[in-house]
């Protein structure tokens, strides 16, 4: 808080068992204890900041989202879900948003601990590296040829397809609306990705 930061979002999926089972060997308590710590640090200096979001996959807290949401709402600023992603990098009938157009070059730049620029968030393992914060400024990276270079590919119809990174990602993917569910009277609709299992570890 004190060194500024605006934001941070906490991958906090299901309650209790269900999440040490997705978050081993995290303790439930032990993460709830803290969120509830971070509520007291700002209360007791007065700031708004940093804004806590805490998020879950659908699949963790689909049996009673409505338990999660207000576990955490007294403490956090946001809280959201998200359909659970090939994070095991095993689908392979992908079906895309062939209209898909994606805002991740124009909004952020994702700077490793290494230094090394990160075409976007989604890049985890770096295979699109588009500058050196060690020897460049955030302004030469953010105006530079790399970067510049994604963005005209993404500009064409479906361009995303030609880069490696980009095809498997989690953001073109098509969804549907497969479930409804309902949070203290709030009804609201599921999204899912098509052809994307729903289950945990598969």
């Amino acid at each position: 808080m004190l060194a500024g930061v605006d934001w941070i979002t906490i991958s906090i999926d299901g309650l209790n068992e269900n999440y040490e089972n997705v978050r081993k060997p995290l303790k439930f308590l032990d993460t709830l204890q803290k969120i509830k710590n971070i509520k007291a640090i700002k209360e007791k200096n007065n700031s708004n900041k940093p804004v806590i979001k805490v998020q879950g996959i659908w699949p963790a807290i689909k049996e009673n989202p409505e338990a999660y949401y207000n576990t955490f709402e007294p403490y956090v600023d946001g809280i959201a879900f998200n359909p659970l992603i090939d994070y095991l990098d095993k689908d392979e009938d992908i079906i895309y948003d062939e209209d898909f157009s994606c805002p991740q070059h124009y909004q952020r730049i994702i700077i490793a601990v290494d230094g090394y620029a990160m075409m976007c968030s989604n890049d985890q393992k770096g295979l699109e590296i588009v500058g050196d914060a060690n020897n460049q400024t955030i302004y030469e990276i953010w105006h530079g040829e790399k970067l510049k270079r994604m963005r005209n590919i993404h500009k064409k119809q479906c361009g995303f397809k030609e880069i490696p990174v980009c095809k498997n990602c989690y953001l073109p993917r098509l969804t549907e609306d497969s479930e409804t569910a309902e949070v203290n009277g709030r009804k609201f609709i599921i999204k899912n990705y098509v052809n994307r299992k729903q289950e945990i570890g598969q």
